[in-house]
């Protein structure tokens, strides 16, 4: 190697020079965090949204916090199966095959929607905010984990759109119905 330098010297020519680079170390979390530190790559607003739900959210739980899907290999067995049958029941409400819906979510593939599906992975939030968008739901509709109305099952606001304009006495007769289904079930 020294020879080389020589020549070159020799022919005119400037010795080559190496580019050293410099490595940063990545840094490591200390083992005796608490479990649950809030996640700087979480954005607070997205982790209240899915936190909080929204107005008509449920009063305890139901959500998933964006820290518990900021890594693909977080969340528990239990977090991850009930992430994928919500995927599946809406993915099929909407009539989609998982090629489809990966298409529509941004080019996701349909082998991963099977692996979030079958509880195997856990989307990131990013991932979850696509398959939504690919759904055309918003991410709240995702990320709740109550179970989902039966498929073609009325809901409040088709039942209240029903009784607007109806006499007091069929009012009270609704209610009083209502009551009683409650109550029996």
């Amino acid at each position: 190697m020294e020879d080389d330098i020589d020549n070159d010297n020799k022919k005119g020519k400037k010795p080559k020079k190496r580019a050293s680079k410099s490595v940063k170390a990545p840094s490591v979390a200390p083992t005796d965090a608490p479990p649950m530190e809030p996640d700087p790559d979480v954005d607070p607003d997205l982790d209240a949204l899915l936190s909080a739900g929204g107005p008509d959210a449920p009063e305890e739980g139901g959500f998933l916090s964006a820290s518990e899907l900021v890594d693909d290999d977080q969340g528990s067995p239990e977090i991850r199966e009930r992430v994928g049958q919500r995927l599946r029941q809406l993915r099929k409400r909407a009539r989609l095959t998982q090629t489809e819906l990966g298409a529509r979510s941004g080019g996701i593939r349909a082998g991963e929607i099977s692996r979030f599906e079958n509880g195997e992975r856990l989307p990131s939030v990013e991932t979850l905010a696509k398959l939504a968008r690919g759904l055309e739901l918003p991410l709240r509709d995702l990320a709740t984990l109550d179970d989902l109305p039966e498929p073609g099952a009325p809901d409040v606001e088709e039942l209240a759109s029903k009784l607007v304009g109806q006499q007091t006495r069929t009012l009270r007769l609704a209610i009083a119905v209502i009551e009683a289904l409650l109550k029996s079930s």
